[in-house]
């Protein structure tokens, strides 16, 4: 009886051993003990409950020193995978901040042509003809095809200055912007701020160089003056890519039509804007020629000094004030000539203008005009700079003279005046600005009033062939 009770215990403790356990007494194994079977001991020790608990959760019973049987059930098992694997919520994420470029750095979206494809064949390389690549890429907010970056790009290793050729405040296939006369609408036309890109100061000592490297790149270029076309308007130089099969109707008019760079005229037909090109006249490249551009056999040259002017007294509105256009185109040159920080078509007392008392009658008729020394931006006076505006409104066909404050009496404001020579349409005082008592061609500084009258303090007149066939003389 003794054996069959023994043998009885022994059947009831093996099939105890088979059984999972749910309860864990608070003498069971330590935590740290049952770790140290586990292949995950340091994440098993951070999820199972202390030995105080009394329940497991039920992946306990799928650690493998807990496990009697060679059973499927009860083969090793890994723990749930947010004890190895971080969740995606606990990744910390990257900062926005970090990975965002900055506006003007906006990268170039994919293109299916190879990067090799949408760059000039040299950069730095004048007259490198461009690529015929255009798929349409962004620079900054701005769309344009591969072909003009490339051609910015190499416009830019021309250049190696301080400015940057790819800092657009317009892009290409931009229809519909009124201040633009349609030149936007198709492909190849940019428009750069002429500005530092740290500061956005003006970069009006390099512009010169931003427009000759534009050019060898195989751009039409020109500077655009702030305010020129319209109040507020920023500096900026507009450049249209020559041979672009994408321009639009008024692009390719900026090449070639009757006010077109290869015209040597500043690519505007509005007659309150049209003139010659301050930069000097195209640069025309073998590629050029074998599109079939050409330059205009009656082009001149604007930086030159004493050119004729030409005989057209259309009236015309610049800056809300009436001249001729005779004049206006004077004015242009005098600023191709001039090319400093500012604007000699600020005019601030325009033509046919009677009854100012304060301009003796001068301003009755054509030809004269009061303009500005005032920087167009910051609205700072340039005095140091009024003899080199001087000098340039005098080789374009001037009699002009710096009024400083006090001149004309003590609230008369500084500015320059100046007298269109041989104009026909001159007032009688206007004519004796020229070649009376006072006038230009004696010496003087124009001013037949007594208290005001004074030698001409910029170095007597410039007397031009033209001037001479007109019937003007030295009359010092």
């Amino acid at each position: 009886m003794r054996r069959l009770v023994y043998l009885l215990v022994f059947i009831l403790s093996l099939a105890a051993c088979n059984q999972p356990q749910v309860q864990l007494a608070a003498t069971a194994t330590p935590l740290a003990l049952v770790a140290i079977s586990s292949p995950l001991a340091t994440k098993t020790a951070l999820l199972l409950p202390t030995a105080t608990q009394t329940a497991l959760p039920p992946t306990a019973t799928r650690e493998p020193t807990r496990t009697a049987s060679p059973s499927p059930t009860r083969t090793v098992t890994p723990l749930p995978t947010a004890t190895a694997t971080p969740s995606p919520t606990e990744t910390p994420l990257p900062s926005p901040t970090a990975t965002l470029p900055p506006p003007t750095e906006t990268p170039l979206p994919p293109s299916p042509v190879p990067p090799t494809a949408t760059v000039v064949v040299a950069a730095g390389q004048a007259c490198a003809r461009p690529v015929n690549d255009y798929d349409r890429v962004t620079i900054g907010r701005h769309t344009v095809s591969a072909r003009t970056a490339g051609m910015l790009d190499n416009a830019q290793a021309l250049y190696g200055g301080r400015g940057s050729m790819r800092l657009l405040i317009q892009g290409s296939y931009a229809p519909g912007l009124g201040a633009s006369f349609g030149t936007h609408d198709g492909g190849g036309a940019v428009d750069i701020w002429a500005v530092y890109p740290n500061n956005t100061d003006q970069l009006l000592t390099d512009i010169p160089q931003m427009v000759t490297a534009l050019r060898q790149a195989g751009f039409a270029a020109w500077y655009r003056p702030a305010n020129m076309l319209y109040q507020g308007m920023f500096p900026h130089i507009h450049a249209i890519a020559v041979g672009d099969a994408e321009l639009s109707e008024a692009a390719r008019a900026q090449l070639t039509g009757e006010h077109g760079y290869f015209r040597g005229r500043n690519g505007l037909p509005e007659v309150e804007f049209a003139g010659p090109d301050p930069h000097g006249g195209p640069i025309l490249c073998d590629w050029m020629r074998e599109m079939g551009y050409q330059t205009s056999s009656s082009q001149t040259a604007p930086t030159a000094a004493c050119q004729p002017p030409i005989n057209d007294y259309t009236r015309v509105t610049v800056n809300g004030h009436t001249l001729n256009r005779r004049t206006h185109v004077m004015l242009q040159t005098a600023q191709a000539l001039y090319g400093g920080p500012g604007n000699l078509l600020t005019v601030t007392q325009g033509s046919y203008n009677p009854g100012t008392s304060a301009s003796f009658g001068t301003h009755d008729g054509g030809g004269a005009v009061d303009i500005s020394i005032r920087h167009p931006s910051t609205g700072a006076l340039l005095v140091d700079g009024t003899e080199a505006m001087v000098r340039a409104l005098r080789q374009a066909g001037f009699a002009a003279w710096y009024r400083a404050p006090g001149d004309l009496g003590p609230d008369s404001a500084p500015h320059l005046h100046a007298v269109a020579i041989g104009d026909a349409e001159l007032s009688e005082a206007g004519q004796a600005q020229l070649t009376g008592e006072q006038g230009y061609f004696r010496g003087r500084n124009g001013l037949p009033q007594p208290e005001y009258a004074a030698p001409d303090r910029h170095g007597g007149p410039i007397l031009c062939p033209w001037m001479e066939e007109l019937g003007y003389a030295d009359l010092r």
